[in-house]
């Protein structure tokens, strides 16, 4: 009897092992983009928590680097989704734009540090003069995902961070 408990048992761990592992990310922490990440890191819903690329890195692994348009890969973080700087309940934090992937929570943008907002910053009023992504366009982008939830207010990384008018 022991012996089929045991084995029923390593059965059942069996089955469990081959499934993909779920983790609540919270703010700051990195976010999954794929189904097939494994650990899946899924941002935590209950504090409104987006995943959202506001900067990306180069990638210095050339084996690697040639899976992403240009070398240059988009970093997936938790961020708060926001609308506006007030918002932020970090100091110095502002409310950055940025390409997000599933739930926006009816929000333009994540809660961010300056230096981590190469996307552009969302508009705080009608009446602040010069768009927050200083009107370039940018290219689209190579590798953001089909279903990425992105928001009409998001501006693609075009090489120049902030912006000014001009």
């Amino acid at each position: 009897m022991l012996r089929f408990v045991i084995g029923a048992l390593g059965a059942v761990g069996l089955f469990t092992a081959c499934s993909n592992s779920t983790i609540r990310s919270q703010e700051g922490q990195a976010c999954s983009i794929s189904s097939s990440d494994d650990p899946q890191l899924i941002c935590s819903p209950a504090q409104d928590l987006v995943c959202i690329a506001t900067y990306s890195r180069m990638i210095t692994n050339e084996k690697e680097a040639a899976k992403f348009d240009g070398g240059i890969r988009q970093v997936y973080v938790c961020r708060l989704a926001c609308n506006t700087n007030a918002q932020c309940p970090q100091a110095g934090d502002v409310c950055c734009l940025g390409v997000v992937y599933g739930k926006t929570y009816n929000k333009k943008g994540g809660c961010a540090p300056p230096g981590s907002c190469e996307m552009g910053l969302v508009e705080e009023e009608a009446d602040s003069g010069a768009p927050a992504d200083g009107g370039g366009g940018g290219d689209a982008g190579g590798d953001r995902p089909a279903d990425a939830g992105v928001t009409p207010d998001v501006v693609a990384p075009d090489g120049i961070s902030g912006g000014t008018a001009g």
